[in-house]
Formats: C-alpha cells, sequence, structure tokens
C-alpha cells in the first residue's frame, strides 16, 4: 500500500472545534494516552483521524483479497476501539475491539486493548 498524505481543511475559528485549547478532563481510571491528549482539540483530531482510517478501509477494501481486507479492517476497528476506549467510552471500545478480534483473532493489538478495556 503506498503512503498518502492526508491534510485536514479546518475552517474552526480560533478556540472552536479542532482549535480548541480548552484543556481536556482526564478520563477516571484511563492512565493511557487519553493524558497525553491535553486539550479537547487533540482528542477531537485522534477521534477524526480513526473514523477516517476505518471510513476508508471500508471504501478501498473491496477489490482487496479477503485475508487483507479483514486484516485491513481489523487494525481501522483497533484503532477507533482504542480511541474510544481513551475517551472513556467502554461500550463502543468493546464493541469495536471484539468486531476487530473477530475479523482478525490474532491480532494482538486489538487483545491488548480489549484486554485493557476489560480491567478499567
Amino acid at each position: 500500500m503506498a503512503a498518502a498524505e492526508i491534510r485536514i481543511v479546518n475552517r474552526d475559528g480560533p478556540g472552536e472545534g479542532f482549535n480548541a485549547a480548552t484543556p481536556a478532563e482526564p478520563v477516571a481510571g484511563n492512565p493511557g494516552r487519553a493524558f497525553t491528549l491535553a486539550t479537547l482539540s487533540e482528542r477531537r483530531k485522534d477521534l477524526f483521524s480513526a473514523r477516517f482510517w476505518l471510513e476508508r478501509t471500508v471504501e478501498y477494501a473491496d477489490g482487496w483479497p479477503e485475508q487483507e481486507r479483514a486484516q485491513n479492517l481489523a487494525i481501522a476497528l483497533t484503532r477507533r476501539g482504542s480511541v474510544k476506549r481513551q475517551q472513556g467510552d467502554r461500550e463502543e471500545a468493546v464493541a469495536d475491539l471484539t468486531r476487530a478480534l473477530e475479523l482478525d483473532p490474532e491480532s494482538f493489538d486489538a487483545s491488548f486493548e480489549l484486554a485493557t478495556v476489560l480491567t478499567e
């Protein structure tokens, strides 16, 4: 797969949307990446990236061999599940990570993220 540059055209005003400098509240019980995403803007960008990756994978996966398609969808679902976990959305994180493991049962990342969310 070739590398691609993705450019977000941001029309949010100062202090809005992707430009929000509002400090983000720590997610209760989560010592992970959410603490490194210090502003709401950073968290919004992280979730946007995860959603974008999943949508593009679904869009382009039709022509891929079945195993490659499943692995790429699993990666995208793991990424989104991880972001959901970091944002405190446990139910959606479990759903994404469980689906990722159904598609790629050998995914260490999906297994690790699911174990993490289930023990938080």
